[in-house]
């Protein structure tokens, strides 16, 4: 059931499924409640669309460098190995 030990995901499918999940669900939430939060702030405020407009700036920024970071992470972990260049001289 279990990858071979030099597989690059050796964690059962269900982990897996699990850890993806709640890759997802941390980058939603990272793009929505800013944007929420200024909605909360506006109301308050009465400001209009200021708050929101800022927090959905702030939620796509961070969100996008959280996706960067688990694409780096990923690719480390899932990346082609590489083989050191074999010396052909004839």
């Amino acid at each position: 059931m279990h990858d071979s030990p030099d597989s690059p995901d050796s964690r059962s499918p269900l982990a897996a499924a699990v850890a993806l999940a709640s890759q997802i669900t941390t980058v939603a939430a990272e793009m929505a409640v800013p944007p929420l939060a200024g909605y909360g702030l506006d109301r308050w405020l009465e400001t209009g669309f200021v708050f929101v407009a800022l927090g959905a700036i702030l939620g796509l920024v961070v969100g996008m460098v959280t996706l960067l970071r688990m694409a780096r992470a990923d690719r480390g972990r899932n990346g082609p190995k590489q083989t050191p260049p074999s010396d052909h001289r004839s």
